[in-house]
């Protein structure tokens, strides 16, 4: 069977873009991080860079984690609501045989 019903896919997508979103997430704390120095003063003291760092990436990273939990989450549970049936036997039953009454 090659083609598949889309919602078999949603998972998939799902999981993708959980990963996507951590990705950018990460990306975005690390541009914060380089882009700290260049906001405030030239002489910027190494406690208020130490603060600023802290600050974007703690308002930064909940958000980030919660979305890829949630975004996973649901990728797994389309999986497991949307899954592919289970595969028919490959043999159909022999209809030759007798059943023995004793075994009955």
């Amino acid at each position: 069977m090659t083609h598949q019903s889309k919602k078999y896919a949603i998972g998939r997508w799902c999981r993708i873009g959980a990963w996507a979103t951590a990705i950018f997430g990460v990306a975005y704390i690390v541009w914060l991080l380089f882009a700290i120095p260049n906001i405030g003063p030239s002489n910027l003291s190494t406690s208020f860079f130490f603060s600023q760092a802290v600050a974007a990436v703690l308002s930064t990273l909940p958000p980030t984690i919660f979305s890829f939990f949630v975004l996973y989450a649901l990728g797994a549970a389309c999986d497991h609501f949307f899954g592919q049936a289970p595969e028919q036997p490959a043999a159909p039953l022999n209809a030759d045989y007798e059943i023995e009454e004793s075994a009955l």
